[in-house]
């Protein structure tokens, strides 16, 4: 009788000593939502920027990190060999052309070269649909002139005195450069291949032409 009791009295002491006896001792449910968050929080991807460092010279590679549908975290790296302008920022952008081709690109701005060079001034074009020139002189006047477009930018510059310039620009947008001095300030003429809407920008040391 005593071995009867005390059988019954162990058996009620292990079950007491768990909460529920019919489940595993160490159970936790780990939801879908706390591995990987939902895509319904996440933002779709349209345009990010980024700014170099102003020494950059040179971009060697792209690397991008993304989570896959499963969790899973991986990368992709493109090799590059590209002189970089470090004033114009790198863009990352989604384009969609139609439903079934979705694309992911990295877009690198076009590298400016040089078109022509005069004292104080260089005029640089991306052969695309922008022109810096870069100078320290201001950027006093600019207007446009129609059949055919033309850009006319004056920049101040007393005793002015160097001699006419002429180049053919052998890019997308832009047809030619003039420049001529005017004793207090000298001119920039700019002619267009076909009409379009231009912006200018000023910063320090340089002037911003794009005509996309």
């Amino acid at each position: 009788m005593i071995r009867i009791i005390s059988l019954f009295l162990l058996l009620l002491v292990t079950l007491q000593a768990r909460e529920n006896p019919f489940f595993p001792a160490s159970s936790h449910t780990v939801s879908a939502q706390e591995e990987m968050p939902s895509s319904s929080t996440v933002t779709p991807l349209k345009r990010a920027t980024m700014m170099l460092s102003p020494d950059a010279h040179i971009i060697k590679e792209v690397t991008v990190r993304f989570q896959t549908s499963q969790g899973s975290v991986e990368t992709r790296t493109i090799t590059l060999e590209h002189q970089l302008d470090p004033q114009l920022p790198l863009f990352i952008t989604q384009s969609y052309s139609g439903t079934e081709n979705r694309s992911v690109t990295a877009e690198v701005k076009q590298p400016f070269t040089t078109v022509a060079v005069l004292p104080g001034v260089n005029f640089l074009e991306d052969g695309l649909n922008a022109i810096k020139i870069v100078t320290n002189d201001s950027l006093t006047k600019h207007f446009s002139i129609q059949h055919p477009q033309r850009l006319v930018l004056d920049f101040a510059r007393k005793g002015s005195d160097f001699a006419s310039l002429e180049r053919t620009l052998n890019g997308e947008t832009f047809r030619s450069l003039r420049v001529g001095s005017h004793g207090d300030y000298y001119r920039v003429v700019i002619t267009l291949k076909s009409r379009k809407k231009c912006s200018i920008d000023t910063a320090k040391g340089s002037v911003a032409i794009r005509c996309p």
